[in-house]
């Protein structure tokens, strides 16, 4: 039988724009300890010891509330929560789980988490669906905290590395196929994952990774959305950025509109959804002195030696589909095995709910037994589908 390992990648509305947000509400079953916010939570705070450690050490390991106490390892259909700082936890198939800060996954998708929007319990929901599809077709299923303590929204290269780091403490048997899924910010996350592994995690046995909603190039995203409905994810990537470079921080805040300033403490306090409604249609900033930081951040700085399978919106109102393009030129001129599939008059956030890998849909990746992802050609691409539920 294959045993399935699946690094699931949460996207911005439930990974934290800060450290001390707060977000949407889960669906998880009720616990008897109260659910303490992050910024209250000492669990959030690494030790300086911890801090002190070499990469890839595990890190501190939160217990678990008394609903969630292990199970037997046969026993499907139950839910191991194992939240460290760093990220982590494999779920039984049959529940959710959760893994970081105020709005990161290990708070932001259990029962009793704040609700900040309406948009963000709704990108929440989303989430949590993709999640138990998985997880009710025998998946086991691993939520990072991708983004880290300080919810450093936009610093991939720290993202990807936290992915993979995630997943060398499960317990889950070192023979389980596990492969990756990402949309939006987490196609970053999973992206770096994938560019990273030969050399930071080699002896992985991951399989293939699937990233949708792709932003390969964040100054050109950060520019599209000005302005538009996603402008929020600006004040999201600001402050994210800031937290991982703190000299960023300063020099983008000298950027931005001055009426806009006042505005931009109250993202510290949102979630994405709130930021994306508090900013939406509004202009943000007029330029920008962090090119070279904005690049270290991009996808595309070395090739993945898995197969890929990359979805994208061809009327993404984030991010370009061109550049996504590019991407996939990158890789293929790389010998990496892309299947790429752009889609027609689909959007940003329509993509997230129709293009989700769940048990016979074409995003499937875990479907091994019917695509065989390990023998695909170089390249193959997709562009005439007219219909997202297609995937």
């Amino acid at each position: 039988m294959l045993l399935l390992h699946v690094l699931f990648l949460a996207i911005g509305a439930a990974a934290a724009a800060t450290s001390n947000q707060q977000p949407a509400t889960s669906k998880l079953v009720s616990r008897d300890a109260p659910l303490l916010k992050p910024d209250r939570d000492e669990f959030y705070q690494p030790p300086r010891w911890f801090r002190e450690q070499a990469p890839r050490n595990h890190p501190p390991q939160k217990g678990r509330p008394a609903p969630h106490r292990r199970h037997p390892r046969r026993s499907p259909g139950r839910l191991r929560i194992r939240p460290p700082t760093r990220s982590a936890g494999p779920l039984r198939p049959s529940s959710r789980r959760p893994p970081t800060s105020g709005c990161a996954p290990s708070y932001a998708l259990q029962q009793g988490a704040e609700q900040k929007t309406h948009l963000d319990a709704l990108l929440t929901g989303l989430q949590l669906g993709s999640i138990n599809d998985g997880l009710k077709n025998g998946w086991y299923v691993t939520v990072p905290d991708a983004l880290r303590p300080k919810a450093a929204f936009l610093a991939n290269n720290l993202a990807g590395y936290a992915t993979l780091a995630s997943s060398s403490f499960t317990n889950i048997s070192a023979h389980a196929t596990s492969l990756i899924w990402g949309y939006s910010s987490g196609s970053l996350s999973g992206g770096f994952a994938a560019e990273l592994q030969p050399k930071y995690a080699p002896e992985l046995n991951l399989a293939e990774a699937a990233l949708g909603g792709t932003i390969p190039d964040i100054l050109n995203a950060l520019l599209t959305s000005n302005k538009g409905f996603y402008a929020g994810v600006i004040a999201t990537g600001i402050i994210g950025l800031g937290n991982k470079y703190p000299e960023i921080a300063s020099l983008i805040e000298s950027q931005l509109v001055p009426s806009k300033a006042d505005a931009l403490g109250l993202a510290k306090k949102q979630c994405l959804g709130g930021a994306i409604q508090s900013f939406q249609n509004q202009d943000i900033f007029n330029s920008t002195q962090v090119k070279e930081v904005l690049d270290a951040n991009n996808m595309g700085h070395a090739a993945p030696s898995i197969p890929l399978l990359i979805y994208k919106a061809g009327s993404d109102e984030t991010s370009p589909a061109t550049d996504t393009d590019r991407l996939v030129q990158f890789y293929c001129k790389q010998k990496t095995s892309v299947e790429y599939v752009r889609v027609p008059g689909a959007e940003h956030l329509s993509l997230l709910t129709d293009g989700a890998p769940r048990p016979g849909s074409r995003a499937d990746l875990m479907d091994l037994s019917q695509r065989d992802v390990l023998s695909l050609p170089s390249c193959r691409f997709w562009s005439d589908i007219s219909n997202v539920a297609n995937l």
